[in-house]
């Protein structure tokens, strides 16, 4: 999956997701969990308090401290060198 920066989301990393605006979901990568096939590595997340999503997984998930799973795939980190629109652009003319 294309992502707005050329590396992969390292530990310690903010974190946004595909679906989401960036401003809206934003999260703090915590842990990997890799799997034999790194498509269906999965991460664990604490979301930021103050952005719109910030109850994510509590509500989702019924999480009490914010924290929560997601697969890898579906996170990018923003780098501070691309426009939302370039974003937005690149991820609907990604390979499929």
């Amino acid at each position: 999956m294309v992502r707005s920066t050329k590396r992969e989301p390292r530990v310690g990393d903010l974190v946004h997701h595909w679906i989401f605006p960036r401003h809206e979901w934003t999260a703090i990568l915590l842990k990997i969990e890799h799997k034999e096939d790194s498509y269906d590595d999965k991460a664990l997340v604490k979301m930021v308090p103050g952005v719109k999503y910030e109850e994510y997984f509590t509500t989702l998930r019924r999480s009490s401290n914010g924290r929560g799973w997601v697969h890898k795939k579906w996170l990018w980190v923003y780098d501070n060198t691309r426009t939302d629109a370039e974003i937005i652009e690149a991820f609907f003319h990604r390979k499929q």
